[in-house]
């Protein structure tokens, strides 16, 4: 009887142990599946910004751009009123 108990113990703990083991598997792929989402997201922001930095053009094109058309710096603006 004493050998059945012990045998009933240890499958009692494998259980516990498979249980605490998958419950780690699932938490870290749900983490890894929300650090695919995150990645995913970066790079399109990452895609837009770069989107938008193309069709803008470099700060000096733009710099150079609003000083024809009078909208550069404050000063450059207040000279142009007077």
């Amino acid at each position: 009887m004493e050998l059945m108990e012990k045998y009933e113990t240890l499958v009692k703990q494998v259980k516990e142990v498979t249980s605490a083991v998958q419950e780690e598997a699932d938490a870290r792929q749900s983490a890894i599946e929300e650090l695919k989402q995150f990645s995913d997201w970066l790079k399109d922001t990452l895609t837009s910004v770069q989107s938008y930095s193309d069709a803008s053009g470099t700060a000096d094109e733009r710099s150079s751009r609003n000083k024809v058309r009078g909208t550069g710096s404050v000063g450059h603006r207040r000279h142009m009123g007077r």
